[in-house]
């Protein structure tokens, strides 16, 4: 029963990797991003929408890299070895891209970096809702006492822990203001 090419089998690997990938793109990141950063005190871990085109870069470059080695089998090792590591880097970039709000700490990484920003809540110096115009999403935007500033989308996620936040801005004693100048 082993009648198959051995470039056959890397086309199979990048017909599987293009059907997984929408599987993967949509699950991957909370799998992955909650493994490596969620604990009991985290109560909102937010991914950013790079996030997403990282994860379909890198299942992309997996499956054309299969498809080159279908197409090239004597440099096939080098194709899929370059492949996989090509889509490591773009799901590590992916993966190291989030917002999370806990009950001690903020932390989040921007896209393409892999530096870690994490500040207490003593640390914050104020938090501005920013109302966006008509179909936009509201912006939630800390800013620290060092300068620094994060701003996270206030979705259904973030509202569904506002207790959480309002609970934190009582402990802590941030103002917090609404800024409607966008609205209009």
């Amino acid at each position: 029963m082993n009648n198959m090419e051995k470039k056959h089998v890397y086309l199979m690997y990048a017909m599987g990797s293009l059907l997984l990938l929408p599987l993967y793109i949509l699950v991957g990141p909370f799998i992955f991003q909650g493994v490596l950063f969620d604990d009991k005190t985290i109560w909102l871990l937010q991914e950013s929408s790079d996030t997403y085109w990282l994860y379909a870069v890198s299942g992309v470059l997996l499956a054309l890299f299969f498809f080159m080695a279908f197409l090239f089998v004597k440099y096939a090792k080098w194709l899929v070895g370059v492949g996989i590591i090509a889509a490591l880097f773009f799901f590590a970039l992916g993966t190291f891209s989030y917002q999370a709000l806990g009950s001690e700490t903020i932390s989040w990484s921007a896209t393409g970096t892999f530096k870690t920003n994490q500040y207490t809540w003593e640390d914050v110096k104020e938090v501005v809702l920013v109302l966006p115009k008509h179909g936009e999403k509201h912006k939630m935007v800390f800013y620290f006492n060092d300068g620094n500033e994060l701003s996270m989308i206030r979705d259904h996620k973030f509202t569904l822990q506002l207790y959480q936040f309002n609970y934190a801005r009582w402990e802590h004693n941030f103002p917090y203001t609404v800024d409607r100048t966008n609205q209009f």
